[in-house]
């Protein structure tokens, strides 16, 4: 006969109590999001910085702006300045006012009619600013349009844009993919949201990250992560 006497009714309660209070204050913190983040990298995020297969510029921004696709396409910072970082060590800041990534002129980035660009951003606004900017009037372009992630040339036309709008003052995976049929897709944090066909010419010298030409609509945010 066992005379142990298990835990009272009344404190079973407590305990259970005690742990629920507990699980709603990690995740009203976001404890376990910032886990998740932490340890696979975000939703999306190995895909940026393990699979480098065809990627032409790939910009940690942990320190700088050097390309780590083995191409070369070094960017030169003109006034962003390093902040805490989505992934990796660090990110570049941009004031809305003057600052932008220039990637150069006479490279590869969109020298093919089939591309993609990944890149994570946080931004403080989300109207009229310009994220990546393939320069020429005929360059791949994506802004931001009420708060909608647009997808467009330089000259202003339209290729599409999101269903979904970019949240401010948090991070936000955008993903732009095109192929030579015209097809293109809109990912935001990993879900679609956003798809059609219009097949256009694409042309670029150069681009441009936090800019429209260096000169307006400036980005006002955290960019990280870029890849193309």
């Amino acid at each position: 006969m066992n005379n142990k006497r298990g835990i009272p009714p009344r404190a079973r309660v407590l305990i259970l109590g005690i742990c629920f209070i507990l699980l709603i204050s990690f995740v009203s913190a976001g404890w376990f999001s910032d886990f998740f983040d932490k340890f696979s990298g975000g939703i999306t995020g190995n895909a940026i910085t393990n699979d480098c297969t065809n990627v032409v510029g790939l910009y940690h921004f942990d320190g700088d702006a050097s390309d780590s696709s083995g191409n070369g396409n070094d960017g030169v910072v003109n006034g962003a300045t390093q902040t805490t970082g989505h992934l990796g060590s660090g990110a570049y800041s941009f004031d809305g006012v003057d600052d932008y990534v220039d990637l150069g002129t006479n490279n590869n980035l969109f020298s093919s009619s089939d591309f993609s660009v990944s890149v994570w951003v946080k931004p403080t606004n989300s109207d009229g600013e310009y994220v990546v900017s393939g320069e020429t009037i005929f360059g791949p372009t994506i802004s931001f349009y009420s708060g909608k992630i647009l997808f467009s040339r330089q000259n202003g036309e339209w290729i599409g844009y999101s269903s979904s709008s970019v949240n401010n003052n948090f991070w936000n995976h955008v993903v732009v993919t095109y192929d030579s049929l015209g097809n293109y897709t809109i990912y935001l944090d990993g879900q679609l949201s956003g798809k059609g066909n219009k097949s256009v010419s694409f042309n670029s010298v150069n681009t441009i990250i936090g800019s429209f030409s260096g000169t307006s609509k400036f980005y006002n945010g955290t960019i990280d992560e870029l890849a193309i």
